[in-house]
């Protein structure tokens, strides 16, 4: 049985992913800090949640994961967020 949010107290789970990969490369855990924080920024915007809420509300099927990502995606090209947006790297 995998362990969830509701049968284990977990820290937030940013710092628990971001943790997990700086001890592989501190350089790759700067760079998944800088794009997390803005989804979670996306989140608290878009949904009004902190990012561990919008988790268990996808665990439990709530949201839909794509609709999740497709709103991001647009949040993403928004002229908002146009400077944010230069700032990825996809290669």
């Amino acid at each position: 049985m995998k362990p969830t949010a509701k049968t284990t107290e977990r820290q937030d789970p940013i710092k628990e992913y971001l943790d997990s990969v700086r001890n592989m490369s501190t350089f790759t855990a700067y760079q998944y800090k800088f794009r997390l924080d803005n989804f979670r920024c996306f989140v608290k915007t878009e949904f009004n949640l902190p990012i561990d809420k919008l988790i268990l509300r996808l665990e439990d099927g709530v949201f839909d994961v794509y609709h999740v990502f497709s709103k991001y995606l647009t949040y993403l090209c928004s002229t908002e967020n146009h400077s944010q947006k230069e700032n990825l790297d996809l290669d």
